[in-house]
């Protein structure tokens, strides 16, 4: 019986010791297993570069344009005030309204002779009184061709051309050398003014 006690009591002390070198191993084990995976862990102070992408210029779509840029035609512009321009070539009156005519000439600003233009005062033409020597006057032509005339002369005359000076002017207005334009309005039944201008 003593002998069956001292085996027991031999088992229980090689079990115990058994146990106890399996935890102690199992501990280690724990240990090792958490160390590695510490290892495999990622650092989470680690700073993360963001990288942007770049961005891609995109060029606007060039669209042509379909519409021409339309000249005005017929105009003629003095002292700020445009006024349309009509063929009165022969008329016994200038045009109503808004309007003057071109009495002698074709109207054209490039064919190297003169256009003479009437127009009412009052009325279209009553800036004329507005200008003298060196005002441009703007002209547009049936083409629409532009030229910017300069007053060089201003003249009095009366509906035969003649100046109180008795002065014929007929040729003066109507045949200056070059491209020209000469205006003429009405001062008063006897007298009309009249502008000359390269």
């Amino acid at each position: 019986m003593k002998k069956w006690i001292g085996t027991i009591i031999g088992i229980s002390v090689s079990l115990s010791l058994l146990f106890v070198s399996q935890v102690s191993v199992g501990s280690e084990g724990v240990a090792d297993s958490s160390a590695r995976l510490e290892q495999k862990l990622p650092d989470t102070k680690t700073k993360i570069k963001v990288v942007t992408p770049k961005k891609i210029a995109v060029k606007p779509k060039v669209v042509a344009k379909t519409t021409a840029k339309v000249l005005p035609k017929n105009q003629i512009t003095l002292a700020g005030k445009t006024i349309s321009l009509v063929n009165s070539q022969g008329a016994t009156a200038a045009p109503k309204g808004n309007a003057a005519g071109y009495w002698y000439g074709n109207g054209k600003v490039n064919d190297a002779k003169t256009t003479h233009i009437i127009g009412h005062n009052p009325g279209a033409f009553a800036g004329l009184f507005k200008l003298k020597k060196g005002s441009v006057i703007k002209v547009t032509d049936s083409n629409g061709k532009v030229r910017n005339y300069k007053v060089y002369s201003i003249l009095t005359v009366n509906d035969e051309a003649y100046g109180k000076n008795g002065k014929d002017y007929w040729s003066t207005i109507f045949n200056q050398k070059g491209e020209a334009i000469s205006l003429q309005t009405c001062i008063n039944n006897d007298w009309n003014l009249i502008v000359l201008a390269k």
